[in-house]
């Protein structure tokens, strides 16, 4: 009796190992595959769009740039058609 509860020991450790080896493991696969998708929507699709973003804002501020003439005229000029611009669009509107 004791060589058999040795023997059905020795596999119920072998069977629990195989269980948990392949528990873990294969949580482990889900796991990587999980991380590499968020990797990948990090750099393509997050990093693209604050990349975009910040592409569109220096394209906007350097032509903005060149409205800075450090002319008044030139900025109560602009006063000006915003503020006619503003009031065709309130009476459109």
């Amino acid at each position: 009796l004791p060589i058999v509860v040795h023997v059905l020991w020795r596999r119920h450790r072998q069977v629990v190992a195989l269980l948990l080896n392949g528990t873990v493991n294969g949580t482990a696969k889900i796991i990587l595959l999980i991380s590499n998708a968020s990797r990948w929507f990090d750099d393509n699709i997050v990093d693209g769009a604050v990349n975009g973003t910040a592409s569109i804002t220096s394209f906007f501020g350097s032509q903005l740039r060149r409205l800075q003439t450090g002319t008044v005229e030139n900025y109560v000029s602009f006063l000006v058609v915003g503020i006619m611009v503003f009031f065709i669009l309130q009476a459109i509107f």
